[in-house]
C-alpha cells in the first residue's frame, strides 16, 4: 500500500495515479484504508519484534529499535514521498525546453489563475486565465488582450489574430484524452483527475512528448509545473497550456475547499 501511495504521488501521469484519482470517492477510500492497513501491519511487526527482543535479552536499545522499525509502515511512505518530491521538483522537466510554473485560484483566494513563463519562453512573461461570461474562458498576457478563447458552451476554441485554418477548433470533453487534431497534438487516457491536479503527456504527430504536466506542490494542490518543448507550433502548446490551467483551477476549487471550510 505504501508503494502504491508513493508511486501515485510522484508519477501523476501513471495508471496507478489515474486509478486512485478516478473519482473523489476512490481517493478518499484509499486515504482511509492506507493508515488502517499501515497501523495493522505496524502492530503485527511490533508484537513479533518485541517477542524477539525479549527472547534475545532485555535490552532498552534493542527495544527502542524494535519499536522504531515496527512502525515503519506508518511513517515511511510519507517520508519517502517528501524526499522524492524535493529531489524531483527541480528535475522533473529535465530534457524539455521550458519549465512553466502555474498557480490556480483556490477556494480561499481571489485573483486569476496564471502561468509564469521562464526567461527562455515568451520573454519570461505572465499569462492569466479569466472569465467574462459563464462557460467562456480567455487566456493571454497580463494587461493585454486575450490570445485564446475557450467556449465550453459550444465546445470550441478560438485563436485571436490568426488567419490560419488552425485559428479555431473543437474542445474535447473532460472524459476524453486531451487532443488538438488541428495541431497534430494528442494524448492517451483520461487526464482530468477528480479533485486533483490534471495529468497529461501531450504528443505531437511523430509521437514525441511536447508538453508534460509535472508535480504539484507538496503542500499546495493549486500549484504545479508544466514542461514544454518550444521547437514545434507554439500556438498549439499555448492552447493546450490554457486548457490545462482551466482544469487546474477547477480541481483547485475542490482540493483546497476542505482546508478552508
Amino acid at each position: 500500500m505504501g508503494y502504491i501511495y508513493v508511486a501515485a504521488q510522484i508519477n501523476p501521469t501513471s495508471q496507478i495515479s489515474a486509478a486512485l484519482h478516478d473519482t473523489r470517492a476512490s481517493w478518499l477510500v484509499f486515504q482511509v484504508f492506507l493508515p488502517l492497513i499501515s497501523i495493522s501491519a505496524a502492530l503485527v511487526n511490533l508484537l513479533l519484534l518485541v517477542a524477539t527482543v525479549k527472547y534475545l535479552g532485555r535490552s532498552i536499545i534493542l527495544m527502542f529499535l524494535a519499536i522504531l522499525v515496527a512502525f515503519t509502515p506508518i511513517w515511511c511512505p510519507y517520508v519517502v514521498e517528501a524526499a522524492l518530491r524535493r529531489n524531483l521538483w527541480d528535475h522533473v522537466c529535465d530534457g524539455f525546453d521550458a519549465n512553466i510554473f502555474v498557480d490556480a485560484v483556490n477556494y480561499n483566494s481571489a485573483g486569476f489563475t496564471s502561468a509564469q513563463f521562464p526567461s527562455t519562453m515568451m520573454s519570461g512573461g505572465k499569462w492569466e486565465i479569466y472569465q467574462n461570461v459563464q462557460g467562456v474562458y480567455d487566456f493571454g498576457p497580463v494587461g493585454q488582450t486575450s490570445k485564446f478563447t475557450y467556449d465550453f458552451r459550444n465546445a470550441t476554441y478560438t485563436i485571436h489574430d490568426s488567419t490560419d485554418p488552425e485559428g479555431s477548433g473543437h474542445l474535447t470533453d473532460d472524459k476524453s484524452p486531451l487532443s488538438f487534431p488541428e495541431f497534430g497534438l494528442r494524448s492517451d487516457g483520461t487526464w482530468i483527475r477528480s479533485c486533483s491536479n490534471p495529468a497529461v503527456n501531450l504528443q505531437n504527430a511523430t509521437g514525441n512528448i511536447v508538453l508534460k504536466t509535472g508535480l504539484g506542490a507538496y503542500t499546495d494542490c493549486s500549484k504545479m509545473e508544466v514542461c514544454v518543448m518550444t521547437s514545434g507550433d507554439l500556438n498549439g502548446i499555448l492552447l493546450a497550456l490554457g486548457r490545462i490551467l482551466i482544469a487546474l483551477e477547477q480541481a483547485s476549487q475542490c482540493c483546497t475547499r476542505t482546508k478552508w471550510s
